[in-house]
């Protein structure tokens, strides 16, 4: 490490510890220009291969990126950041001193991000045309920005599906507005009419030249990384169960989802005798409620916000007891609320049957688990979100229990997402599950989407989510290399969206992404309401004391033998230790061995306007707290210098792991336990069954 390195790196990392409670009288506004990139101390543009793609472009080689061209075969790690909405229009003037900027921080990959959003004004659409028409100026302007980046250095992560609207308009039915889902997410990864609309676009994007760099994108060295679409997943979350919520969708988007459903079936079983059999096996008589007038509810008030718990009375003998929850204020993440029915001794592999009544004050949600009644809390049946209206509804949810402990399981509501009054009755937990079979004249292609069912129906039901979402990711990949001739590295979404049917989807791909925030706002009473929202006021340092905090359950998702990349990352803003982000981040992902980082956003920055202040949660380029760390990031994780870890930790998962562990968490945890990750890296990979392995041996960690 020369001397100037040592500057940045120690004088940075000192500023980070500086106490939130000194005083303050003699302080002065600190303001990083957003546009400079004078030749300082702390200019690390050196790093970075100018213009990107001088050496070729970036392939995957035994688990890491090099460049193609590289005669010194040197492994490369970049320090990105995620360029989203207006940002990717800015003025010819404003993109050189932009791209001149990040190079000067460090900066070597950009991620594009929300390109073709329609909250957007002016954005990619032509007025009067959102997600239908391009509008060419302001494609002209997206140009000019990725070439201004590449000729600092600065390699590109197009993003295909993030935020376009599927409307009417293209040829869909009038239902489409009623998917219940953010951006027709999940319907999009079957529907056949919305996957050629994403094909449409990517050819429009991708197979056309750029004129300021005189290349297709698609042979352009600095198109480093495609993403397919973020953040999505067919099967599901994993909090709110997997394989839910699609029997409720509109026509006709039912009904294809519906005949896919069926053909998979044929083609598993042949004759319908056969399903029969298979799905007749676990169902059995429901037996006596587990629940009862005698139960008694346990409460939770995690963040001492405004919250009433009043029980009331059970309504016969076999359903616990009501009770109603007033929510006036929660300033913690929803799970600070929550009533439960603990001390349940439930048995390990037998189906169970959950109903209850609810109602609400107003729509909201909610979420329901069974899971532990101690740490560590994993589920070990159920995960819903449920929608609560003012009409009293019955609910029933079928499952089978894994993973569990004698006598401590729970039934969990978990309400601290929304201020407002839940009233819960008649809740009856009964071993046994029925209607796990067939009616006598069922057919092929008339069998429904299954809400709930035996274990053998279920599985089968996740079986045919995680195909369809595997099939997919190969037929979009596939369009993108033989018909757009795309040579780069291609991902279809993040590793955890779907639960471990996250490495299955992605299989094929040559990296593997994923994102993490700690901190993320709140929100009360909508999403992104302004007015109405909180975080917990503490550093993530305290987690990392025992090795927790968003970068072990980062490192929990990493799959052994491709690269690793986490492209969207923030300690959101107004934390006071926000300043620990950069720092630990890439020290950690040094010491483990990772191979991109994408905090996540830069922001808008543009001549003309006020560039003094933070913007919001997220925005890093006007942040002080976060961008003076960059270069002293870039310098630690690009060149290396927080050494590797020397044990490595990987965890084998069986075929089809998902049937037993819905998340990577409950794989370590059953496998033997998530080790720490401040002494081991650790690493996922498909196995004959579920199991730990080390190797190398523990040495000092410099974390």
């Amino acid at each position: 490490m020369n001397a100037r390195t040592w500057i940045i790196a120690a004088g940075t990392l000192v500023v980070a510890q500086a106490s939130a409670g000194a005083d303050q009288s003699d302080w002065f506004p600190f303001v990083i220009p957003w546009d400079d990139a004078s030749k300082t101390a702390t200019d690390v543009s050196f790093l970075n291969h100018q213009p990107a793609g001088k050496l070729g472009r970036i392939v995957v080689r035994n688990g890491r990126f090099f460049a193609e061209k590289d005669p010194a075969r040197r492994p490369v790690r970049f320090l990105a950041t995620n360029i989203t909405g207006p940002q990717c229009f800015p003025t010819k003037a404003d993109a050189d001193r932009l791209a001149a900027h990040l190079a000067k921080m460090g900066v070597n990959l950009v991620r594009i991000h929300h390109l073709h959003a329609g909250w957007v004004e002016p954005g990619l659409w032509k007025p009067g045309r959102k997600f239908l028409e391009i509008d060419p100026a302001q494609l002209d302007r997206f140009d000019y920005l990725l070439a201004a980046l590449k000729r600092r250095g600065i390699y590109w992560n197009i993003n295909l599906q993030t935020s376009r609207e599927y409307i009417p308009e293209m040829g869909l039915p009038e239902s489409v507005r009623q998917i219940p889902f953010d951006f027709q997410k999940r319907v999009d990864m079957f529907d056949a009419k919305m996957i050629r609309l994403q094909q449409d676009y990517a050819r429009k994007l991708l197979a056309r030249k750029n004129l300021h760099t005189g290349l297709r994108y698609a042979d352009d060295p600095a198109l480093m990384v495609v993403e397919i679409n973020n953040e999505n997943t067919l099967v599901g979350h994993v909090w709110e169960g997997l394989g839910r919520g699609l029997n409720t969708l509109p026509e006709p988007f039912s009904g294809e989802l519906k005949a896919l459903w069926n053909r998979w079936l044929r083609a598993k079983y042949g004759r319908i005798d056969a399903l029969r059999r298979a799905w007749g096996a676990g169902s059995t008589r429901l037996g006596p409620s587990l629940t009862t007038s005698a139960s008694r509810w346990t409460t939770e008030n995690q963040s001492n916000g405004n919250v009433e718990f009043r029980p009331g009375a059970a309504a016969a003998p076999d359903v616990a007891p009501a009770i109603t929850v007033r929510i006036g204020s929660n300033p913690g993440p929803d799970w600070h609320v929550q009533v439960h029915l603990a001390g349940l001794d439930l048995k390990e592999g037998r189906p169970y049957t959950l109903r209850f009544r609810a109602k609400a004050d107003r729509p909201r949600d909610a979420r329901l688990t069974v899971n532990l009644d101690q740490s560590n809390w994993r589920l070990v049946g159920l995960g819903e979100k449920i929608s609560l209206g003012p009409e009293w509804r019955s609910y029933e949810f079928a499952f089978t229990v894994r993973n569990t402990v004698p006598k401590h399981a729970r039934v969990a509501f978990i309400l601290g997402g929304s201020t407002g009054t839940v009233e819960i009755a008649d809740v009856a937990l009964q071993p046994g599950v029925q209607g796990g079979g067939l009616p006598q004249d069922a057919a092929f292609g008339r069998i429904d989407l299954p809400g709930s069912g035996t274990e053998a129906k279920w599985n089968d039901w996740i079986d045919f989510l995680a195909d369809t979402e595997r099939d997919y990711a190969e037929t979009m990949r596939g369009f993108l290399r033989k018909e757009i001739g795309l040579r780069c590295t291609i991902l279809t979404t993040q590793i955890n969206y779907g639960g471990l049917v996250g490495p299955y989807r992605e299989a094929s791909m040559e990296v593997a992404d994923n994102h993490a925030y700690y901190q993320h706002p709140v929100f009360y009473e909508r999403a992104w309401d302004l007015a109405k929202w909180s975080i917990q006021n503490r550093p993530m340092t305290d987690l990392m004391a025992t090795g927790a905090g968003e970068l072990g359950n980062l490192a929990q998702w990493r799959i052994d033998g491709k690269p690793y990349t986490i492209s969207e990352y923030n300690h959101c803003a107004p934390l006071d230790a926000q300043a620990e982000q950069m720092p630990l981040l890439s020290s950690f992902a040094a010491f483990h061995g990772w191979h991109a980082l994408y905090p996540f956003d830069y922001g808008v920055t543009v001549s003309g306007q006020p560039n003094d202040a933070i913007q919001g949660w997220f925005a890093h380029g006007t942040n002080p707290a976060k961008m003076a760390f960059y270069p002293a990031a870039a310098l630690l994780f690009r060149q290396g210098l927080v050494p590797p870890a020397t044990l490595r930790t990987v965890l084998e998962v069986e075929p089809k792991a998902w049937h037993r562990f819905p998340a990577a968490a409950d794989a370590w945890t059953l496998a033997g336990g998530f080790p720490n990750p401040l002494r081991t890296a650790t690493a996922l990979r498909p196995g004959a069954k579920t199991r730990l392995l080390t190797q190398g041996k523990p040495s000092a960690s410099p974390l």
